[in-house]
């Protein structure tokens, strides 16, 4: 997996990542950076900071410059609740929905056994009241014991 850097822009200045992360690829990277903006963000709101001239600048291994994300733009389409979901690349659509298939597929199947158990506990408990009346001891049925 190749390595990515992203530097950070702001009103002070040039950080530098000298550390970088490696990452399956450019999508990757654009999410992890979205997620991380929202974080920044609400953490320079907090100081008292306007989050919105800073910006990540995301950079290969030799230096050549991706992608410029800036925090403005990434501010300004998320909804007002706070939550941000970047957008996702076809292939991430395509997992997603991959997931989801699965997921359902095994819901259906945890609904059907639990169906099978239900099945299956009303027949005991049938075998049970059914024997009850079948008592050779000539016990009381269960209730009629109670209400006397």
């Amino acid at each position: 997996m190749p390595y990515f850097y992203c530097h950070l822009h702001g009103p002070g200045g040039f950080e530098r990542d000298e550390i970088g992360l490696k990452f399956s690829g450019l999508d990757a990277v654009a999410l992890d950076v979205c997620r991380a903006i929202l974080d920044i963000s609400a953490d320079l709101a907090r100081s008292g900071y306007d989050p919105m001239p800073y910006a990540f600048e995301i950079v290969d291994a030799g230096g050549a410059l991706l992608m410029d994300v800036p925090f403005r733009e990434m501010l300004n389409k998320a909804p007002r609740n706070g939550r941000y979901r970047p957008p996702v690349s076809q292939a991430g659509q395509r997992a997603e929905m991959l997931r989801a298939t699965l997921l359902k597929a095994a819901v259906s199947e945890s609904i059907d056994r639990l169906g099978e158990t239900i099945r299956m506990s009303r027949q005991i408990v049938a075998r049970s009241r059914a024997s009850a009346a079948d008592d050779p001891w000539g016990a009381p049925p269960r209730q009629a014991a109670l209400a006397s």
